[in-house]
């Protein structure tokens, strides 16, 4: 499957009554595909100027066994969620400007999640606002929300992302990608105000790059810039917040990193 050369500049909103949480269902949102479920894609030269509001009462976080979170992106909402997925995604030379808003789940200013994928020459220059005391965002990036066995390259944010914790989930929130397993960033730059909220005593894991990373992963030649947690990042302390730092156990991120440098955003 190819999309090519589609931009989208219409609201895509989703508005549930939210008195009752619905976990059964995964709810993916995009502004040009939602769900890639196998197979190979490729989304190339694709954009979206919309608000994508994704406001679904699914509690199911991503890192439970079998569950079906939520997933929203600025092009792509995921990829096999909460399933094997064997295929593979390349989104190229596509950008977002459209404000995202979601009650629960993973939320990227590209892609809400994806495994196997290659995101190159993509820019997202908007916000993820935390709006509401019980509108929580567990993951969110101006990339990727996740992403596994992924390479994230020469991508740009510019923007705003905050969330906040419930329940049992721990919120990852970063410029470039929330949370990654065996996932490579490259020559990346962003330059945003990253902030969290705790709701609950779960941890957060905020960074200028990566917000949680495992030891398979690399972050290299990739340069950030603007605020985490409301420290404002300088290149006298840049390389204290390329990746998250556990807020309850002060455990950090585990990724390799590789020439890294801070940026004001020029």
């Amino acid at each position: 499957m190819t999309l090519k050369d589609i931009t989208n500049n219409a609201t895509v909103n989703w508005d549930k009554n939210v008195a009752a949480s619905d976990n059964g269902y995964k709810y993916c949102m995009a502004g040009i595909i939602a769900l890639v479920e196998s197979g190979t894609a490729v989304i190339d030269n694709c954009h979206n100027t919309a608000v994508i509001h994704n406001f679904a009462y699914n509690n199911n976080g991503y890192l439970v066994s079998g569950g079906k979170p939520s997933a929203t992106g600025g092009i792509v909402g995921s990829t096999g969620l909460a399933e094997v997925f064997d295929g593979t995604i390349k989104i190229f030379g596509c950008t977002s400007s459209g404000q995202l808003t979601t009650y629960r789940g993973l939320v990227g200013g590209i892609a809400g999640y994806v495994k196997n994928a290659t995101i190159e020459e993509c820019k997202f220059t908007a916000n993820i606002p935390w709006k509401k005391s019980n509108w929580i965002n567990p993951y969110y990036a101006g990339i990727a929300a996740a992403a596994d066995n992924s390479t994230i390259k020469s991508c740009v944010v510019k923007g705003s992302m905050e969330g906040a914790s419930a329940g049992s989930n721990v919120f990852h929130g970063a410029g470039v990608a929330g949370y990654i397993t065996s996932t490579t960033i490259e020559d990346c730059s962003s330059f945003c105000n990253i902030a969290g909220t705790l709701l609950t005593s779960k941890a957060e894991h905020l960074g200028g790059v990566v917000g949680r990373a495992d030891a398979q992963s690399v972050i290299k030649n990739t340069k950030f810039g603007g605020t985490v947690g409301g420290v404002e990042i300088s290149a006298n302390n840049y390389d204290r917040y390329i990746q998250g730092v556990s807020s309850d156990t002060n455990t950090p991120s585990e990724a390799t990193v590789e020439n890294c440098s801070y940026w004001d955003g020029k």
